[in-house]
């Protein structure tokens, strides 16, 4: 058989189209098989799916106003690679360790707010993670101090984190958050 530049360039058309083939395969695959499972364990807010790793609060010796910062992950425990995290949102007061009636910044015009956007790719059985870092005003580091002082330190942080993820299929099923509430020892 000689080879004729029709010949190459349908020989050319044909191993394209075997790949693009193949691409389709691998991605419906991934899709089906994947999915449902990855879906389920984001929006499953009892899990360690999403999380609340650490809450530290330091106090910036240059202005000494007192910086919280919270440590936050998601992680996609399945083999699924189509999924986005798009932002974390927290909330957050400060009680007395194991009682919450004694608390600092309860109430919804006090209570503490930082949010990130950070739209990263979530690959198969990983972990994306980041640290939301707020500094307080002069008022509530005074009244965080105070707080601090009147326990001996024995204060924890509840976290209510809200987690966007993100995937191709958010115009159909919409976008996934879990809402999960955490009771964190400060450190």
């Amino acid at each position: 058989m000689k080879l004729t530049i029709r010949t190459a360039l349908a020989m050319i058309f044909v191993g394209i189209s075997l790949l693009s083939l193949g691409g389709i395969l691998s991605e419906s695959s991934n899709y089906d098989n994947y999915y449902w499972q990855g879906r389920s364990a984001i929006l499953d807010s009892e899990s360690n799916n999403t999380l609340v790793n650490a809450v530290r609060v330091t106090k910036d010796f240059t202005t000494g106003a007192i910086v919280v910062r919270v440590s936050v992950s998601a992680t996609n425990p399945t083999n699924y690679l189509g999924f986005t995290l798009q932002a974390f949102d927290i909330g957050l007061y400060f009680v007395h360790a194991g009682y919450v009636n004694e608390s600092v910044f309860r109430s919804l015009d006090q209570h503490l707010l930082a949010n990130t956007r950070l739209d990263k790719h979530i690959g198969p059985k990983s972990t994306v993670g980041t640290d939301l870092v707020l500094t307080l005003s002069s008022t509530q580091s005074s009244s965080y101090q105070e707080f601090n002082q009147t326990y001996s330190g024995k204060v924890d942080a509840i976290v209510e984190l809200l987690t966007v993820v993100n995937s191709f299929l958010d115009p159909v099923y919409g976008v996934m958050t879990t809402l999960k509430q955490q009771e964190i020892p400060v450190s």
